[in-house]
C-alpha cells in the first residue's frame, strides 16, 4: 500500500476517527433529530386529527342548526294557527254576544213598542167612547144619566172589540 501512497496507520487512524465521528454525531445529533422529528410528525398527525373532528363537528353543528331551525319554524307554525284559531273562536264569541245584545235590545224595543200600541189603543178607546157619549147626547139632545152612559160604553167596547 505504500506504492500508491497511502499509509496504513494514518489509514488506520482516519477509519478509528470517522468510526468515532460516525458515533457522535449518531448518538448526540441524528438520534435527537430524528426524535425531534418524530414528535414534530405526530403534533401535526394529532393537529390533522383534531382538524378533522373540528370539521366533523362543524358539520354536525350544521346539521344540528338546520334541524333546530325547522323545528323553530314548525313551533312557530303552529304558535300562529294557535294564535289564529283563538283569534277566531274570540271573533266568534264577540259575533255572538253582539248578536244576543242585539235580539235582547230589539226584545226591549218591540216590547217598548207593543206597550206603547196598547197605550195609544186603550186612548183611543177612551176617546172614541167620549165622543160616542157626546154623540149620542147630542141625539138624543139630552144628557145621559149614568146608567145609559155606561150601557152606550158597554155596546161601543163590544162593537170596536169586533172590528
Amino acid at each position: 500500500m505504500e506504492g500508491l501512497g497511502i499509509d496504513p496507520i494514518q489509514l488506520g487512524a482516519q477509519i478509528i476517527n470517522f468510526a468515532i465521528l460516525v458515533f457522535v454525531l449518531k448518538r448526540f445529533l441524528y438520534t435527537p433529530i430524528l426524535g425531534m422529528l418524530d414528535k414534530r410528525r405526530a403534533e401535526i398527525q394529532e393537529g390533522l386529527k383534531l382538524k378533522d373532528q373540528m370539521a366533523q363537528r362543524a358539520e354536525e353543528m350544521k346539521e344540528e342548526g338546520k334541524k333546530l331551525r325547522v323545528e323553530l319554524r314548525a313551533e312557530e307554525r303552529r304558535i300562529v294557527k294557535e294564535a289564529v284559531d283563538e283569534a277566531k273562536k274570540r271573533e266568534r264569541e264577540i259575533m255572538e254576544q253582539a248578536k244576543a245584545e242585539i235580539r235582547e235590545e230589539r226584545d226591549k224595543m218591540l216590547a217598548e213598542v207593543a206597550r206603547e200600541r196598547e197605550k195609544l189603543f186603550g186612548q183611543a178607546k177612551q176617546e172614541s167612547l167620549q165622543y160616542a157619549v157626546l154623540i149620542s147626547e147630542k141625539l138624543l139632545g139630552e144628557k145621559l144619566d149614568k146608567k145609559s152612559q155606561e150601557r152606550l160604553v158597554k155596546e161601543a167596547i163590544a162593537d170596536l172589540s169586533k172590528k
